[in-house]
């Protein structure tokens, strides 16, 4: 349980370090999916740590959700935000047409309005 604990504390660390010499390091040599998610090691072998910290993302994202603030690092309809929902789930049909399923939150914020952009069947 400790090593679990520790693990996860690292990736809420690689999420809120905005510069830090070892997230560069992990940054050059696995790639970056997102502000907050590495990206998964598809190497077989030598990654070790990294391959196991990796492993617990789904699970530490479970566990956590973010406040907006500028919504910069926060995607619009796959995070959790608050009230603990993911808009995905809560709305399925519009997420099914959005065009962009990534956007942030900041993109999709047009003078201080919501604008997400959809396409027509």
């Amino acid at each position: 349980m400790h090593n679990k604990c520790l693990l996860m504390k690292w990736l809420w660390r690689y999420g809120q370090n905005e510069a830090g010499y070892w997230k560069e390091i992990i940054k050059a040599k696995h790639g970056i999916h997102d502000h907050w998610r590495p990206k998964m090691s598809k190497d077989p072998h030598g990654v070790g740590v990294w391959k196991h910290l990796s492993s617990f993302q789904n699970e530490f994202f479970q566990k956590v959700y973010f406040k907006p603030g500028n919504g910069l690092n926060i995607r619009f309809w796959l995070d959790k935000w608050i009230g603990g929902t993911i808009l995905k789930d809560s709305l399925p049909m519009m997420f099914q047409i959005a065009t962009n399923k990534e956007a942030t939150m900041a993109q999709y914020r047009v003078d201080n309005i919501w604008s997400p952009i959809f396409r027509r069947n």
